[in-house]
């Protein structure tokens, strides 16, 4: 979900020494190194969780002091019921996607006060190039259904406002458990455990040179992103004529948006190639949650809606993008990711 986003290069935080001396722990924390992993790494894929010990606790940490989250990170317990819609979870997704990421996949960790309900983050090799990632997800975050935590995510974006009331469903009444909401987020993270190992997008890691166009050796952005050398500029080929607002929309951070806009923002979305709202944040959440929207509808044939109701009445509706034509070169290439086990 909330990405690593490091603007190391562009010196964002020139002349505050404090925060110069955070990205300089930071940038070289142990917790990068696959030493610090090993343990993990070397178990089946299925059972590589663990409770975020105190070193992903000061990265984690260091990060929402960096990046202005005002969260702070704290221990968390897994206890058995969790751990229990954790390995239903990770059994129910499909084994071409566990085999995608087994090699690059480090651990995935738990605590709480994380700002978002997941993290991924790389690690480094000792060419400073990534050699896996891990996930970082938030118990306190998970405690929710499916629908109940996809409702509580697409509502994050906007202001709070009692005439307006967003309904996300991603699972039947059936099969609306806490284990299911556990499994989208999964697969959401592991979107970005790929990204370490396959050239899908640029290192999520690093702000990209402006020297070079940063989309030519990534076929899948080049469906709906474009960048402008001059300025170092990175925005949607839909944001002048169809999402105006789009740039604006930032989920779990502080809302800077009526939640108003949500019914034009939606109407805007169904012109675009994009599957989801959060899909339209940034080219690095563009191809995860397609990744798991793809997923989640098209090979496990699983519901995906999103209702806005002003003062109770339905007034908006979206579900998705696939098997359209807006999106038919994305769902073609997720068609053959999944086909041959391989990337274009």
């Amino acid at each position: 979900m909330r990405l690593l986003i490091i603007l190391l290069s562009l010196g964002l935080f020139s002349g505050c020494e404090t925060k110069n001396s955070l990205k300089l722990r930071y940038k070289n924390h142990v917790i990068l190194n696959p030493s610090s992993w090993q343990e993990l790494a070397d178990k089946p894929i299925h059972e590589r969780f663990a409770v975020a010990n105190d070193e992903v606790l000061d990265y984690v940490t260091l990060d929402n002091k960096i990046f202005d989250y005002p969260e702070r990170p704290t221990p968390s317990t897994l206890d058995p019921s969790f751990i229990e819609d954790l390995r239903s979870a990770l059994a129910s997704i499909p084994k071409p996607v566990m085999a995608l990421v087994d090699d690059a996949l480090q651990g995935i960790v738990f605590l709480e006060n994380l700002g978002s309900t997941g993290y991924t983050a790389y690690v480094l090799n000792s060419e400073k190039e990534p050699a896996g990632a891990f996930i970082v997800m938030d118990t306190q975050a998970l405690q929710r259904t499916a629908n109940e935590w996809a409702s509580w995510k697409e509502s994050t974006p906007f202001n709070s406002d009692d005439t307006i009331r967003i309904v996300s469903r991603i699972e039947t009444d059936t099969n609306n458990t806490r284990a299911n909401a556990i499994r989208y987020v999964l697969l959401h993270e592991f979107a970005h455990v790929l990204s370490a190992t396959y050239t899908v997008h640029p290192r999520f890691d690093q702000e990209w040179n402006c020297t070079e166009d940063p989309l030519k050796n990534y076929p899948y952005l080049q469906h709906s992103w474009q960048a402008t050398l001059e300025g170092c500029d990175v925005s949607s080929q839909f944001d002048e004529h169809h999402m105006p607002q789009r740039a604006k929309v930032r989920y779990y951070s502080a809302s800077n948006l009526p939640a108003t806009e949500a019914i034009p923002l939606y109407r805007q979305l169904k012109t675009t190639n994009f599957p989801t709202l959060y899909a339209a944040t940034n080219w690095y959440d563009d191809f995860a949650d397609s990744f798991v929207n793809y997923i989640h509808t098209q090979i496990d044939k699983r519901p995906f809606a999103i209702e806005i109701y002003q003062h109770d009445k339905l007034v908006e509706a979206f579900d998705g993008c696939w098997n359209t034509l807006r999106c038919e070169a994305k769902q073609t290439y997720f068609e053959n990711l999944f086909e041959i086990n391989t990337l274009p």
